[in-house]
């Protein structure tokens, strides 16, 4: 069985932050927050320094965006090989236990070929055998009839 060893802080970081910037959240958050950023224009904010602020944030954004996303494709890759470790244990499982059922059949198969030539004898010689047999158990129970009394 695969086991999944607890997540340090970073690696949940990265889990969330990959995950939320995919989201309709994140898209909400992200044009609120260009527009806010705009709008400092209309606060008489110099607009050479809202894009140099603007651009400096969006660039560490894509940096930190990376880093998250490739220790994420990371991990994944991690579990991706982990998995395939136990497919290929499994594939040598199926192939030992194939092998034992194919040795199970040939054994069933010389049983059933013995017990076939023993039910090949005539019928006759088993209904004189049982015949047999009858008439000796009757004479012992008549013996120890015979001894009770």
């Amino acid at each position: 069985m695969i086991s999944h060893p607890e997540k340090s802080i970073l690696d949940r970081l990265s889990d969330n932050a990959t995950s939320w910037i995919g989201s309709t959240s994140s898209l909400l958050v992200h044009t609120l927050f260009f527009v806010g950023i705009f709008s400092l224009y209309f606060l008489h904010v110099n607009f050479d320094a809202i894009l140099l602020i603007l651009t400096t944030i969006v660039s560490l954004e894509a940096i930190y965006l990376a880093i998250f996303i490739q220790r994420a494709v990371n991990r994944h890759q991690e579990n991706i090989d982990d998995i395939e470790e136990s497919i290929d244990d499994i594939e040598e499982d199926i192939e030992d236990i194939t092998e034992d059922l194919d040795d199970v059949q040939k054994e069933h198969d010389d049983i059933s070929n013995e017990t076939v030539k023993k039910l090949e004898q005539p019928l006759d010689e088993v209904v004189a055998e049982i015949r047999e047999s009858l008439h000796e158990l009757v004479k012992e129970i008549h013996l120890l009839k015979k001894e009770k009394k």
